[in-house]
This record gives C-alpha cells, structure tokens and sequence, in this order.
C-alpha cells in the first residue's frame, strides 16, 4: 500500500439508480467512510 494518502476516489457502477438503488447506497456510505478517514487523517 502506498504511504501517502490516495485522494483519488474511483466509483464504478452502473445500471440505472432504479434497479441498483442498493448497489449505489453502499457505495455512497462507503465514499462517506473513506472521506471521512482522509479528513481525519488531514486534521490529525
């Protein structure tokens, strides 16, 4: 794993919301952790 901290975020689905609605809020809720973590770690 690289030491600095990866800013890049990259999210990957597709198929409309619709059919996926629970695809796409696990992905939202993990973005949301995984900023989260990133902040804390900027504001230490």
């Amino acid at each position: 794993m690289n030491s600095k901290i990866d800013t890049a975020l990259t999210i990957q689905i597709s198929g409309p919301i619709s059919n996926n609605l629970d695809n796409y809020c696990g992905v939202y809720k993990r973005g949301m952790n995984e900023l989260k973590s990133l902040l804390d770690k900027y504001n230490g």
